[in-house]
């Protein structure tokens, strides 16, 4: 059975005349060709094992900062990959970073608005709960900004935390117009002495 391929001969000469008659489909600039081809495939795979390396590190530093290990984000480091799976491994290591970050940044967020309604159960100053407010109003900015809508519990965030400002103002209200009644208790029980 005979095989019929093209070759595609890519030469750059001084003068035209080079790529004419016997240099046209010379054996020996094939054979040059089928030389270079393999260095060529493997300073490409060089390139996608370095961005791969590069990508598979960062997570694993990302890893290490939060205190994660590499089963909490199903991605086992110890995995040999192959040439030809460096390009799809990138992918899915991109993707598992891309989630570690969401999720740290969830976490985050979660943890301020804690932090919140622990600062108004505590009674904390109106202006410390004020402050708590919008630095988790900024970080949720920062962290989707303005298009998307973050859900806490089923509901927006930012209406939840213009509910927690109010929930604020008024336990501040109700505490002082304690500390004002007991203050009047106390002179009217110094009057009576």
């Amino acid at each position: 059975m005979y095989k019929i391929s093209w070759i595609t001969y890519i030469h750059d000469s001084a003068i035209a005349d080079e790529l004419r008659g016997q240099n046209l489909l010379s054996l020996a600039f094939v054979n040059k060709a089928k030389k270079e081809l393999p260095n060529l495939q493997n300073e490409r795979d060089n390139r996608y094992r370095k961005k791969y390396l590069a990508q598979r590190n960062k997570l694993i530093g990302m890893l290490e900062e939060m205190h994660l290990t590499s089963s909490d984000v199903q991605f086992d480091e110890k995995k040999q990959v192959s040439a030809d799976e460096y390009k799809s491994e990138k992918r899915k290591v991109k993707h598992i970073i891309r989630k570690v970050k969401s999720d740290a940044a969830r976490k985050e967020l979660v943890l301020r608005i804690e932090l919140i309604k622990q600062a108004i159960y505590n009674e904390w100053h109106l202006e410390d709960i004020d402050d708590l407010i919008e630095n988790a109003k900024n970080f949720t900015y920062e962290m989707i900004g303005d298009v998307e809508i973050v859900h806490y519990d089923g509901q927006n965030l930012v209406d939840i935390l213009s509910r927690l400002r109010k929930d604020a103002r008024k336990s501040a209200t109700d505490h002082d117009e304690k500390n004002k009644l007991t203050a009047g208790l106390r002179l009217g029980n110094l009057y009576k002495k």
